[in-house]
């Protein structure tokens, strides 16, 4: 006979957990709501943006009024438009792509708005370094770098100097490369002092279609007469257009052109040993150069110079030697020793240009030339006005001059 006893609630431990099923199959789709814009209202300053849905409107077909920031009035946060946190994949590559093309970066100062919207973000020591990435991060076909407005603080980090002796600070390597900023406000400064015991190069294009657009370049103006450029155009970099660039207190020049066929336009150049320095070939168009020591300094090449304003350099407007069919023309030069002043060049075209002195008729001194013409070949000097004195030809060889002269050399 089996006697049994009652044990009450007494359990053993919970034993492992066994394996598990098999997932069951997926529901149905749900329906995909149709969202319409509904009231969009511009908001002042102090006002905080906004997304609400309407309480009235359907699940299916909900309104959405939106709350917009008025320009220059900040920018909406993500706590705004997704306060939920429920769709940041959407929203993310919407602020990352949303009027870019996919073959661009964007690079923040320190000090720039909207920083959280940038690829690349700078602190304020060694931005170059951020900037080369940028430019790295391009594909190999090229692309854009868009430079926030901001400042961009240069020094030596990362950059020793080359054979030469040369720090270059950003170099552009590859081709088809675009740099581009928001005009005087996006500036590229060289720290005080970081130059003046170096010869430095604060941009360098060394690929073929380079092109550099809407910022200001500036060498410090405590790193005095320091070998600094700040824009270089290597012999690779055929093809290159800057258009919009400010430079500024670069010891050796603002720009320099080593390469083929460039395009210069619309640009300035201030407090420069040469506001630009061209040994290559290529146009200069509509530019100003300002109290440099040599407005545009010629070594050679192919040049086209039209249109621009040289006033008040110290050495020269337009100065150099051995370039080869050179149009000088339609150029205002007024305040120089030397307003224009070019050697062993050969087949050159300079017509159409006002050489001044001074505000009044004063009179040139010794040694000081509207135009003077030295060992050139076959040169051609048509329709210049020379005010206080006229053209200066030495040993040239089939000179053609014309209304360059006294008939050109008011005295009233």
């Amino acid at each position: 006979m089996t006697q049994e006893f009652d044990l009450g609630c007494i359990r053993g431990g919970t034993g492992p957990a066994g394996p598990a099923g098999a997932q069951g199959p997926a529901g149905p789709a749900g329906p995909t709501p149709s969202i319409s814009v509904g009231r969009v209202t511009m908001l002042g300053p102090e006002e905080a943006p906004y997304v609400r849905r309407r309480a009235d409107s359907p699940d299916l077909t909900p309104v959405l009024d939106f709350g917009l920031p008025s320009p220059g009035a900040g920018c909406m946060n993500a706590a705004v438009y997704d306060p939920r946190s429920r769709h940041q994949d959407v929203f993310a590559y919407c602020d990352a792509h949303a009027g870019r093309p996919a073959a661009a970066v964007t690079v923040a100062a320190a000090d720039s708005r909207c920083r959280e919207l940038a690829d690349f973000v700078c602190d304020g020591t060694a931005d170059h370094i951020t900037i080369g990435q940028a430019i790295a991060a391009l594909p190999e076909t090229g692309g854009r770098v868009v430079l926030l407005e901001g400042s961009y603080m240069l020094d030596h980090t990362g950059a020793p100097p080359d054979g030469g002796g040369e720090r270059c600070l950003i170099r552009v390597e590859g081709a088809n490369v675009s740099i581009m900023g928001q005009g005087p406000a996006t500036r590229l400064v060289l720290d005080e002092e970081e130059g003046e015991n170096d010869s430095v190069c604060l941009l360098s294009a060394e690929a073929a279609g380079f092109a550099a657009a809407g910022f200001r370049i500036d060498g410090g103006s405590g790193n005095g007469a320091a070998a600094i450029t700040g824009l270089r155009l290597g012999r690779d970099a055929a093809g290159a257009a800057v258009e919009r660039l400010s430079v500024v207190n670069c010891g050796k020049a603002g720009v320099e052109n080593l390469g083929e066929d460039a395009d210069i336009c619309r640009c300035t150049a201030a407090s420069c040993g040469s506001g630009l320095l061209l040994s290559g070939s290529g146009r200069v168009r509509d530019c100003v150069l300002r109290a440099n020591g040599h407005g545009v300094r010629i070594s050679g090449g192919c040049q086209l110079i039209q249109g621009c304003g040289f006033f008040d350099n110290t050495d020269s407007g337009v100065s150099g030697s051995a370039g080869n069919r050179c149009l000088i023309r339609d150029n205002i030069l007024w305040g120089q020793p030397l307003g224009l002043s070019l050697s062993a060049c050969r087949d050159c075209l300079i017509s159409g240009n006002l050489i001044f002195r001074g505000s009044g008729n004063e009179e040139w001194a010794g040694g000081e030339y509207p135009l003077l013409l030295t060992a050139c070949q076959r040169p051609h000097a048509v329709g210049n006005l020379l005010r206080g004195k006229a053209a200066e030809l030495t040993d040239c060889i089939s000179p053609t001059l014309s209304y360059s002269g006294n008939d050109w050399n008011p005295t009233a």
